[in-house]
């Protein structure tokens, strides 16, 4: 995250609380909406390598969201951005595995203030409400927001075990032929667009599209990720 101290424009302040209704730009305010303002971080999520296997494991800990308390037990980190990480894990009232991202406990210590760590949070939750918002085929999915018992936040996501499309294009345009390889990254390419189309009918900007933020799976799953910079 970055140190600069400028104001962001404020998103609508018709984005409603209630996490289970879609965000309507042409809905008229009411007495409960919110508004929170969306600072950039200077580093996307995807700019850490994965780790090869569990590196860290073993570790779990259960949601205490408003809802039901739902335990996540901890696989393998993933990756680190700036400001986050992301684990694999084990969401065991379901037997299935999920991503986790997480705030990075490094920058939660190096906070001055305790307005600097409700402002990490708000950020943190700012980003779990757009991407639950966003849903899209070609958008990675939202589970889960609630917290650990130590109250940080927790945002549970679909694990995409994929390669980010940076990486098949560097690997593929060596291996493929021209027509091969046109006819496969175009029609990723048309995916990911379709997801950004959508994300602006929305009100939605991305702000970090690069082809590292995108994921394609082993069918043929193409998912944008990682709107920790989105801004209404």
């Amino acid at each position: 995250m970055s140190d600069e101290t400028s104001e962001y424009p404020q998103p609508p302040s018709d984005l409603p609380n209630d996490q289970t209704l879609s965000y309507n730009p042409d809905r008229p305010p009411t007495a409960d909406s919110e508004a929170e303002t969306r600072p950039r971080d200077s580093q996307p999520e995807t700019e850490s390598p994965p780790t090869e296997g569990p590196a860290e494991s073993g570790g779990s800990f259960s949601g205490e969201g408003s809802g039901p308390s739902k335990g996540f037990r901890l696989v393998g980190l993933v990756g680190r951005g700036g400001f986050g990480e992301v684990w694999r894990a084990s969401q065991e009232a379901l037997g299935r595995d999920v991503a986790v991202k997480r705030l990075r406990e490094d920058r939660i210590q190096r906070a001055e203030e305790p307005e600097d760590t409700q402002r990490l949070e708000r950020e943190f939750r700012n980003e779990a409400v757009i991407t639950a918002h966003l849903e899209h085929p070609n958008i990675v999915p939202v589970y889960d927001f609630s917290s650990d018992p130590a109250g940080t936040p927790l945002l549970a996501m679909k694990l995409v075990d994929g390669k980010p499309w940076s990486e098949l294009l560097s690997g593929e345009l060596r291996t493929l032929d021209e027509d091969e390889f046109l006819g496969r990254h175009l029609t990723i390419l048309l995916q990911m667009s379709q997801a950004v189309a959508f994300a602006h009918s929305r009100g939605v900007l991305h702000r970090d599209l690069k082809p590292s933020q995108v994921m394609v799976g082993g069918f043929g799953e193409v998912l944008l990720m990682d709107w920790g910079l989105a801004l209404l």
